[in-house]
């Protein structure tokens, strides 16, 4: 029972340290990662064809 109260503090411990090393390292990719100026694509109608309903 002993081996329990010992082992419990040390997963929480590794546990936390673990979300804590990761959400850093979530942000800097996301920090580095470039956001997306561009705008979208208008898509001709030619390559639509297939979406509309001909009257």
């Amino acid at each position: 029972m002993s081996q329990l109260f010992i082992n419990l503090p040390i997963t929480f411990l590794a546990i936390a340290l673990l979300t804590i090393f990761l959400k850093d390292s979530l942000k800097d990719n996301a920090a580095q990662k470039p956001k997306r100026t561009d705008p979208p694509r208008i898509w001709p109608r030619e390559e639509l064809s297939h979406y509309l309903i001909n009257d």
